[in-house]
């Protein structure tokens, strides 16, 4: 199917007026070394490289499963319109598929593809068995990329504990291209039935082991929000926090309204990852839905950093009964660069939302597709962007400096505290080494 015509293709990035601080450069190759190729700190600068996943070998049915039961009972909940009936499903989200990789294609985008592996053959570990995987539809929650570091994330689901495999010769070809990127495996977690809940009003997995699904996270520069509720846990996020705290990167729980202690984000029929809740189109422009409300505390600390919080309207795409994807799905668009991204092209009330503030909208057929694992943004991981770490909130940056300040001023006044009488003749008594 054709993309539809398209408003005016050239990127539109309206100034701010805002200073962002540059963090971190990547220094030049040096001679005779490739080009840097993994680079990504944000969803919104200049993209240049995505994974892509595929729907051949992906599994129709349900593994059976703690994890998959918690999405089916949710899943349930949620009553859409039917807006288009699709005869044959699997075949019509495989043509979206590769239609959307051509898009990327012809807007100078590089695609790489999985490997193909059999998604329907069982899983057993010393641990636990499951009798199918899932596929390699959506690189987004097996990875996300800080700067020049692929973080392969621990999955929550049994089913899918094994599927970065589908991704292995990819990022060996990234690894041995480019000399800069790294690659850090979270712990894979034991994944007793013990670690899930299925009471709906709290949390879907228990901490006491490393957990998360990497489109959890929210990458805006220096800040890193991640959703600990159905597919992360505490444990997950704190592993993620101490892993890029090297990098200058601060992790934060994003909160959702109604949130209470060891409860949910806000609504127990909510399972979705963060990137079908909210989308970050440029700096300082976060959309999100009302059925997936920030929390008060999240929306102050977006607009006292100067963020454009915009309410998108609700979803309207469905095509399938089955569809138990989330309300926030529309706003799982992938950007192409500053202001500009690809996004559904039914969601016309999206489109025009997004047009009147400001974003170049490049519509994409793809709703078919997303019972299979999600939207455009699940679907890609955006291996490659222009630019470089920033910070987008300046009171954190504030913060920080005033804490710096006063853990100095308390180093030097240790180091100018006179010596007691009794600690200098202890001292002067040590004996000295050879």
């Amino acid at each position: 199917q054709a993309v539809p015509a398209q408003a005016d293709r050239g990127a539109k990035h309206f100034a701010s007026g805002r200073s962002e601080r540059v963090l971190a450069l990547a220094p030049p190759p040096s001679a005779g070394m490739s080009a840097p190729i993994v680079n990504s700190w944000n969803g919104w600068d200049p993209l240049r490289e995505v994974l892509l996943g595929t729907m051949e070998g992906k599994q129709t049915s349900y593994a059976n499963e703690a994890g998959v039961k918690r999405k089916q009972n949710n899943g349930q909940i949620f009553k859409y319109d039917l807006t288009e009936v699709v005869d044959d499903p699997v075949r019509r989200a495989t043509e979206l598929v590769e239609n959307f990789a051509d898009v990327l294609k012809g807007e100078g985008i590089k695609v790489t593809r999985p490997d193909v592996v059999d998604f329907g053959a069982e899983i057993k570990t010393p641990i636990f068995t499951v009798t199918q995987s899932s596929g390699a539809t959506c690189p987004r929650d097996v990875f996300f990329v800080a700067g020049n570091n692929v973080v392969e994330a621990t999955m929550s689901w049994k089913c899918r504990y094994f599927e970065h495999y589908a991704w292995r010769n990819a990022l060996m070809s990234y690894y041995e291209r480019d000399p800069a990127m790294r690659w850090t495996c979270a712990p894979k977690p034991v994944m007793r039935d013990s670690s899930f809940n299925l009471d709906p009003k709290l949390k879907t997995i228990n901490n006491g082991e490393i957990f998360f699904d990497a489109a959890d996270v929210l990458r805006l520069g220096k800040d890193f929000f991640v959703q600990s509720a159905h597919t992360a846990n505490d444990t997950g996020r704190d592993w993620i926090r101490r892993t890029l705290a090297g990098d200058g990167v601060r992790v934060h729980e994003f909160e959702f309204a109604g949130q209470k202690p060891g409860e949910n984000l806000g609504c127990p029929v909510t399972f979705s990852h963060l990137d079908a809740k909210v989308a970050a189109t440029d700096e300082y422009t976060l959309f999100w839905c009302e059925e997936e409300r920030p929390s008060v505390s999240m929306m102050q600390l977006f607009r006292e950093n100067d963020w454009k919080l915009i309410e998108a309207p609700k979803r309207y795409a469905c095509s399938s009964p089955h569809d138990a994807t989330a309300r926030g799905i529309h706003l799982n668009v992938l950007g192409a660069g500053p202001s500009r991204a690809f996004v559904e092209a039914s969601e016309g009330a999206l489109i025009k939302t997004m047009r009147e503030e400001g974003v170049d909208v490049i519509p994409v057929p793809f709703a078919p597709a997303y019972m299979y694992g999600g939207g455009l943004h699940c679907w890609t991981l955006d291996i490659s962007r222009e630019g470089a770490q920033k910070s987008y909130f300046r009171t954190l940056d504030e913060r920080d400096e005033r804490l710096a300040l006063k853990k100095a001023r308390l180093a030097d006044k240790a180091d100018q505290a006179p010596i007691s009488p009794r600690r200098q003749r202890k001292s002067e008594n040590e004996p000295t080494s050879a």
